[in-house]
């Protein structure tokens, strides 16, 4: 299944960053419920510097939960129920 039927650019994701070609190019697995199109909740930017290296970038606190990455990008939404 392509990615390209399934999302189109400019969407938000939250997946794997499974491989790196030669040319760049990079290949993507949004392999579980997980990992997919961010559309319910607000992305939140600081600097890279500030988030640590962790096992796990999903997170959740009292009724939020979130996504980390590396580069310093957090989706944070409501849990399911937590409201």
């Amino acid at each position: 299944l392509a990615m390209r039927n399934l999302y189109k650019e400019g969407d938000l994701l939250t997946c794997e960053i499974q491989q790196v070609q030669k040319e760049g190019t990079l290949i993507l697995h949004t392999r579980s419920l997980r990992y997919g199109k961010l559309d319910n909740g607000v992305l939140v930017t600081v600097p890279p510097s500030l988030v640590g290296r962790r096992k796990n970038h999903f997170v959740t606190l009292k009724g939020l939960s979130g996504k980390i990455s590396s580069d310093g990008s957090m989706d944070v939404e409501e849990e399911e129920g937590g409201g």
